[in-house]
């Protein structure tokens, strides 16, 4: 092999493992990031070298790509797939399937690019797919079908129209005939809309007069056919339609497949204007109405995204275009687009935030002086609202805020949340406290917990972005207390952005921590998972969406209070001790012995994170882990001597061991809990307990251990389970607490 190829796969490698980051860039909208998740560089290596020294002795690029750019987007399986058009050195264009675990790094081609069934002869180029998951079963890609006009002496002249193709798993497609528009001589950006209307196909098409020149077009169009493999639309309606002195006054077209949302279709498009530099394509929005998708509802006023700093720089400069875009189950919203016909770049938001945008955001009044009009009314409106009483903002790294558990402060100034119990703590004085957060779900509702002048609540939180949350107002004047606290797992993570009080308000110096600390390494009943639900108490659990969930009345937090100590408490529900079992992290699941040395340790909530153990030292460690571990297979009832259980008491051992190393001094209490499991798996830990022959390593079993109830741990049984704990703990004596 030549030795260049070497250095270049290193290269390659590099670029498809460097993480993406979000950009020094605001507007509430959406968020921008560093790097293009696509571009030429992307391209395997066998895709464009002749890897064969023999016949390629000076390793030289034989088949070349000069770009990567438009490409449909769709989700399958929870992966992120783009069909991005790739243009050669040779100007023609083709196909190619990219995928990544998380929508906004590590895009890898597959291993071959898309070959079309050739059956439309004539076609020279194909480009610009969008992808329609349709409610018919099948992915269908819409594309711009290019062909030589043959009735023209300019070489340059040339037909669109728009192919079609479909598939079921992106790499066996099927070609259908071209779509006949008979009002319309040639057509580009064609999307398929996901359902049925009027039990028909529907499409959001662009007439156009000829391969460049809408002319007469005015607009967005919209169309509906009978018949996907032979697809002919007689009569076209003018949907989002072309404005003088606006974004879209020379062209405009559909881009990404619609959004549905509870108050209308939203759509992703591409607005064109004439400037003295050339055409300048720009990304906007609007909706249609739900149950009529040709009727716009909703249009604010200008572009969605523009063109800049280096986007606008390429094969052709100060553009921006559209044909894919995903939404999750989650909500989150991947905007995938090209910059000047080169690169592809993903700018991300949420459908909250869309429609709040699309809905919310003024139209545009066509003139100067009416715009004027509606800038100065929004300034008086704001001048009016800055007039109230004033407020003052206490950022997140504020030394009066005393922050318990394990933490995320690689920004001080955010910092991030993802273990129950993880809580903050304030005295302050004034009448009103409200809280700024950032909240990032990965599945139930989320809800979080504060306890205001000894009163405990909860708020539900928006699945994705930024909240202000008013946690006290009307408030007697004088020194109040207030601990916030997560109370559930990483079914979410919270970014702490800043708290707000009355403007004279103190914030007090805050109370000294405990010289006591505990640790605590277990599931969902160290988390506290299910614990409000007190009319199941000895009962399995009743349907819920994560309201019942409340660390604070855990055994776990329960003990802490007991005893006056300070707790970390590393749980997470339905985890097991190894990987590959348990409950967590489907379907490939994630155990305690990847957990317990993170701060951030779900794919769900994004990059994972690394804890330093030096900045927590607890004199006592509870490890209530194992009993999750009887998922998939209960191993453990089955056979206590065998392979896979004296696998797991080694494991088990070794994480104990581990432990052992960080927390040298510390007592450690290993359990499970009273949750129904088989009685092995407490006997496996007896066994490993007796064989690590450490004094300060103990077996502790609750007097209904694995018998107590077949669902989780109620308020009355954590209450127990901590009675018995932290007599146990009182029993070991003083000495275990001191540093």
């Amino acid at each position: 092999m030549n030795p260049n190829y070497y250095r270049e796969k290193e290269k390659q490698e590099q670029l498809w493992n460097r993480k993406n980051k979000k950009a020094d860039f605001y507007n509430g909208i959406f968020d921008r990031y560093e790097y293009p998740v696509l571009t030429r560089d992307h391209i395997p290596l066998s895709w464009r070298y002749d890897l064969n020294p023999e016949s390629n002795p000076y390793f030289m690029e034989r088949l070349g790509v000069n770009a990567v750019f438009n490409a449909g987007a769709i989700e399958l399986n929870g992966s992120y797939y783009l069909v991005a058009r790739i243009e050669g050195n040779d100007r023609k264009s083709f196909f190619g399937v990219a995928k990544s675990d998380n929508g906004i790094d590590g895009f890898h081609f597959l291993d071959y690019p898309i070959l079309l069934p050739d059956t439309c002869k004539e076609e020279t180029n194909v480009y610009d797919m969008r992808l329609t998951k349709h409610e018919d079963g099948y992915v269908y890609g819409i594309f711009c079908s290019e062909s030589k006009d043959t009735n023209s002496m300019d070489l340059s002249a040339a037909n669109a129209a728009a192919g079609i193709v479909r598939t079921k798993d992106l790499k066996h497609w099927e070609r259908l005939d071209n779509l006949r528009t008979l009002q319309s001589p040639q057509q580009r950006n064609v999307v398929l809309h996901p359902e049925f209307v009027h039990g028909k196909y529907a499409f959001y098409t662009r007439p156009m007069d000829d391969f460049i020149e809408t002319g007469s077009g005015g607009g967005i169009g919209f169309g509906l056919c009978e018949d996907m493999e032979h697809a002919v639309i007689d009569e076209e309606i003018i949907t989002s339609k072309r404005k003088y002195h606006t974004i879209t006054e020379a062209k405009n077209g559909a881009g990404a497949v619609p959004i549905k949302t509870p108050k209308g279709w939203i759509h992703i498009a591409h607005g064109v204007r004439n400037t003295a530099a050339g055409l300048r394509y720009v990304i906007y929005a609007f909706a249609t109405d739900l149950n009529d998708p040709s009727k716009v509802i909703a249009e604010p006023s200008g572009l969605l995204i523009g063109p800049r700093g280096e986007e606008r720089i390429g094969d052709v400069s100060n553009v921006v275009f559209t044909n894919g875009a995903i939404a999750n189950e989650k909500g989150e919203v991947f905007i995938y687009y090209a910059s000047s016909d080169t690169r592809m770049h993903v700018a991300t938001t949420t459908v909250e935030k869309l429609m709040d945008f699309v809905f919310s955001t003024p139209e545009d009044p066509l003139r100067s002086v009416d715009c004027v009009k509606q800038r100065c009314q929004l300034i008086k409106k704001n001048l009016e609202f800055l007039k109230q009483p004033k407020e003052q903002f206490i950022h997140s790294d504020d030394p009066k805020i005393q922050y318990t558990g394990r933490i995320d402060f690689a920004d001080p100034l955010y910092p991030k949340m993802v273990f129950p119990a993880s809580s903050l703590r304030i005295t302050f004085t004034g009448t009103k406290v409200k809280l700024l957060l950032t909240n990032k779900r990965a599945y139930w509702n989320n809800y979080l917990g504060f306890i205001l002048d000894g009163k405990q609540d909860k708020v539900l939180l928006p699945q994705e972005g930024m909240t202000c949350i008013t946690l006290g107002e009307g408030l007697e004047e004088k020194e109040h207390n207030l601990l916030i606290f997560k109370r559930m797992d990483a079914s979410h993570m919270i970014t702490i952005d800043g708290l707000i009080l009355d403007e004279d308000a103190v914030l007090c110096e805050p109370p000294k921590r405990p010289n006591r600390r505990i640790e605590v390494f277990g599931d969902s009943v160290s988390a506290g998972e299910v614990s409000e639900a007190v009319e199941y108490v000895g009962k399995v659990d009743p349907e819920h969406n994560g309201e019942y969930s409340n660390s604070y009345y855990s055994y776990a937090w329960m003990t802490a209070r007991k005893l006056g100590a300070e707790l970390h408490d590393t749980s997470q529900g339905g985890a097991a001790l190894l990987d590959k079992s348990g409950w967590f992290g489907a379907p490939s699941y994630v155990g305690m012995e990847s957990i317990y040395d993170k701060i951030q340790y779900s794919k769900e909530l994004g990059e994972l994170s690394s804890w330093e153990f030096s900045n927590y030292t607890p004199q006592v460690v509870i490890v209530a882990i194992g009993q999750n571990d009887n998922h998939p297979i209960d191993y453990m009832a089955d056979n206590y001597d065998s392979e896979i259980s004296k696998h797991w008491r080694r494991h088990y051992q070794m994480f104990i061991e581990t432990l052992r190393a960080v927390y040298k001094e510390a007592t450690i209490i290993l359990a499970t809990t009273i949750l129904e499991h088989d009685p092995n798996w407490d006997r496996s830990i007896e066994e490993v307990c007796q064989k690590l022959e450490d004094a300060k390593i103990h077996h502790f079993l609750y007097s209904k251990n694995g018998t107590g109830t077949p669902g989780h741990i109620r308020i009355p049984e954590a209450k127990q389970m901590s009675d018995e704990l932290a007599a146990y703990i009182d029993s070991l004596g003083e000495k275990i607490w001191e540093d």
